[in-house]
């Protein structure tokens, strides 16, 4: 996409008998076409009871691996993946077997903009980032994109920032097998453990370096 191109973006949302709903994303390249490129899809209802508090002491004593910004960041450089000034928002990583948890820290102007949001965009990319510190030696030396989840819970919870996340790889055998395209648990927490939102099943693509180039 380029400066010049424009391009038409629509959200179809459609109500169902359940009480939930279904959700659609759709773009068209201009010049206008008869086709409607999907994006996304997937079905908006009403959640669970909360997760309970993340034991953030706890995780922290257990993972005795630590990881600093430059190293983890100069990782995913080296597979093709470049992350400017604003979006290295990761300042302390520790990690274990298939799993890491994260401090975040944002700039003033981005603390600035998050009350504009009911979960700051920059958070959720934060927990994107942190994926990818769960893949064993192997699977790290290969470039992964996300490309689906299974289900995001937010819940109730309000007027707290983020300001840690975790990330955990579920078990091959939960996966159904399938550890080229390893699904991942994530959590936004909040300084005292709160969840303030969950994802399950993050599902990461291995890409080769020559479709990177191409996008």
């Amino acid at each position: 996409l380029t400066e010049s191109e424009d391009v038409l973006a629509q959200t179809v949302i459609t109500h169902l008998s359940t009480g939930a709903s279904d959700f659609a994303i759709f773009s068209q390249s201009a010049p206008a076409t008869a086709t409607w490129q999907c994006h996304a899809k997937g079905r908006i209802g009403p959640g669970a009871d909360a997760p309970a508090a993340f034991p953030l002491d706890a995780k922290r004593a257990e993972l005795s691996s630590e990881l600093t910004p430059e190293a983890f960041y100069d990782t995913y450089q080296q597979r093709g993946i470049s992350y400017g000034p604003e979006f290295r928002v990761l300042k302390q990583i520790w990690y274990g077997s298939g799993e890491a948890l994260a401090q975040v820290q944002l700039s003033d102007e981005e603390w600035a903009g998050a009350k504009h949001y009911q979960i700051h965009p920059i958070w959720l990319d934060a927990g994107l980032q942190l994926a990818g510190a769960t893949l064993d030696q192997q699977a790290a030396s290969v470039t992964h994109l996300p490309v689906g989840i299974e289900r995001l819970i937010l819940p109730a919870t309000q007027g707290q920032a983020v300001q840690w996340v975790y990330a955990k790889q579920q078990a091959a055998a939960a996966n159904g097998g399938h550890s080229a395209a390893p699904l991942i648990d994530l959590q936004l927490l909040a300084a005292d453990g709160t969840v303030m939102v969950a994802i399950e099943g993050l599902r990461l693509q291995p890409v080769a370096p020559e479709q990177l180039l191409a996008s």
